[in-house]
């Protein structure tokens, strides 16, 4: 696709994973795990994606400094071919999404721009035709998203009501009463990635969030760089909002569109979507270091499960039902 149709790929590799303690640590987050049978991580998954969707010097990682050894353990390619965003302070995805749209801007101009988030499975070729086919049918004013009709619905994802293919309504996280009124509407999971040209993602950021928008600029003017990184002054840092690109733009914006996900798609937010995955393998291999306390204490906690060792790897496997 990437000689049809050009976009700019953001991965959002900043996120620190605390829904699969203790699989995930604070400096080996969930996106850089390697799992199951595929011995490829989510992060180096979502680059393959990646790759297919954009040429390399159209790609921009976006992550926070603490992670960059584990970048550039998980990139086996010459890691000067991709610009590199990192935050000195996780933020949410509010700032990492507008961070990207300006150095965008400024690198390429008003092009199209996808953010794919690095701790999902997608059917890569599937999914990279639905967005080539998607790209065709947009326009330069709408921020586009991909729904995906679900059989049940959860806590942990955000939602949206649909009217000829319109965004009527977003609900993130919702609780029971909620859910009970998305389940008599035409809704949709929120995917999380989302797509369109850059100048409608910043006339919503300056449209809704107009101090966040000059606060980040600033932060984005005064950054240093580094051959491809960009690293941004934590003191300016440390004052942003603390949101997700979700609450400050998605559930307030009037400019949100929709196209239908037909292809596999998990948001891996949960150890109980994250067991899923592998339940074909009938186990769970990690090969990075987990603490044998917080090991421990999973188990005691999920008395459904088990492990063993095998070297320098650990197997967690169902205790077999009585």
């Amino acid at each position: 696709m990437a000689n049809n149709c050009k976009i700019i790929t953001i991965l959002l590799a900043g996120g620190e994973g605390k829904r699969l303690t203790p699989f995930s640590s604070e400096l080996n987050p969930k996106q850089f795990i390697k799992y199951y049978g595929v011995k490829k991580s989510f992060f180096q998954l979502a680059l393959e994606l990646a790759n297919i969707i954009s040429q390399k010097n159209e790609i921009i990682i976006s992550s926070n400094i603490k992670f960059l050894a584990a970048l550039n353990r998980q990139i086996n390619e010459p890691r000067s071919l991709y610009s590199m965003l990192l935050e000195p302070i996780s933020k949410n995805t509010g700032a990492a999404f507008l961070l990207a749209c300006l150095h965008t801007l400024e690198k390429f101009g008003d092009e199209k721009i996808i953010f794919l988030l690095t701790d999902q499975i997608l059917e890569i070729k599937k999914f990279s035709s639905e967005l080539e086919y998607s790209l065709k049918n947009i326009d330069k004013y709408h921020i586009y998203c991909f729904g995906k009709k679900t059989k049940h619905m959860s806590k942990e994802y955000g939602y949206f009501v649909s009217k000829n293919h319109n965004i009527v309504k977003f609900i993130e996280k919702p609780d029971r009463q909620d859910m009970e009124y998305l389940a008599t509407q035409d809704s949709y999971c929120n995917s999380g990635i989302y797509f369109g040209y850059v100048s409608a993602f910043l006339a919503e950021f300056k449209l809704l969030e107009p101090e966040l928008f000059a606060h980040i600029a600033k932060i984005y003017k005064l950054a240093s760089k580094m051959g491809n990184k960009l690293i941004f002054e934590a003191n300016l840092f440390k004052d942003l909002k603390n949101a997700s690109f979700d609450k400050l733009i998605s559930s307030r914006s009037k400019n949100l569109c929709f196209f239908e996900l037909k292809s596999y798609w998990n948001d891996i937010g949960s150890f109980e979507q994250f067991w899923h995955e592998g339940e074909d393998y009938g186990q769970l291999v990690f090969s990075h270091y987990i603490a044998q306390g917080n090991l421990d204490k999973f188990i005691r906690d999920n008395s459904g499960f088990s492990y063993h060792k095998n070297g320098n790897k650990i197997i967690l496997s169902k205790r077999p039902a009585l």
